[in-house]
């Protein structure tokens, strides 16, 4: 699948493989942290495969992406990334 336009697949990770990106808990209950599975050809170069991000709770589809379940969003749904 080729991901088109200013969008990204994210996997959503699960509390034990979270980063250590420090999260002040009024923002954790409006983020959720994941993996970049795949990046749209318009979508910002910061955003890259296999980075971890921050991200809004309630945005995106749920798909199946090879065989994990994720979401597709638009880029700018993404607040932040981990270097």
């Amino acid at each position: 699948m080729i991901l088109l336009g200013n969008r990204v697949i994210v996997k959503r990770l699960d509390a034990n493989k979270m980063s250590s990106l420090v999260i002040v808990a009024e923002v954790e209950s409006e983020h959720d942290e994941g993996e970049i599975l795949s990046v749209g050809d318009e979508a910002n170069t910061l955003l890259q495969k296999g980075k971890r991000v921050l991200y809004h709770k309630h945005v995106g589809h749920a798909i199946i992406f090879e065989g994990q379940q994720a979401l597709v969003m638009p880029a700018q749904d993404v607040v932040a990334v981990e270097e």
